[in-house]
C-alpha cells in the first residue's frame, strides 16, 4: 500500500457502491478528514465518535475543571506561616486546608 492510498477516501474507494449503500453508520476517530471523507462518499450514515476519545475528551475536562478549583482554593486559603521546629507539646493540628 503506498502513501496515496492510506488517504480516508481509500477506505471507501475500496468498500465499492454495493457495500457502501448497505452502511447504516461507522464510528470515527476525531480527525476532521475522517468526517470529511464520509460525508462526501456515504452521506446518507450516521457518523458516530469512538468511545475511546469522548472519555479522552471528558477526562481532559473534568481534569481542568478540578485544577481550577484547587487553584481558587489555594488562593482563597493561602498555607499560613508556621514557626520553625517542632510544634509545642499538646498544640492542636492546623486546620484542614488544600495544602
Amino acid at each position: 500500500m503506498g502513501p496515496s492510498e492510506r488517504r480516508p477516501e481509500a477506505f471507501y474507494d475500496e468498500l465499492g457502491d454495493e457495500r457502501k449503500a448497505g452502511l447504516q453508520a461507522v464510528s470515527l476517530d476525531l480527525g476532521i478528514a475522517y468526517a470529511q471523507a464520509t460525508t462526501e462518499a456515504v452521506p446518507h450514515i450516521t457518523q458516530c465518535v469512538d468511545p475511546f476519545h469522548v472519555v479522552l475528551q471528558a477526562n481532559k475536562a473534568i481534569e481542568a475543571a478540578r485544577r481550577w478549583a484547587w487553584n481558587l482554593e489555594r488562593r482563597a486559603n493561602p498555607p499560613s506561616k508556621r514557626a520553625r521546629g517542632w510544634p509545642p507539646t499538646g498544640s492542636l493540628p492546623p486546620p484542614n486546608k488544600p495544602r
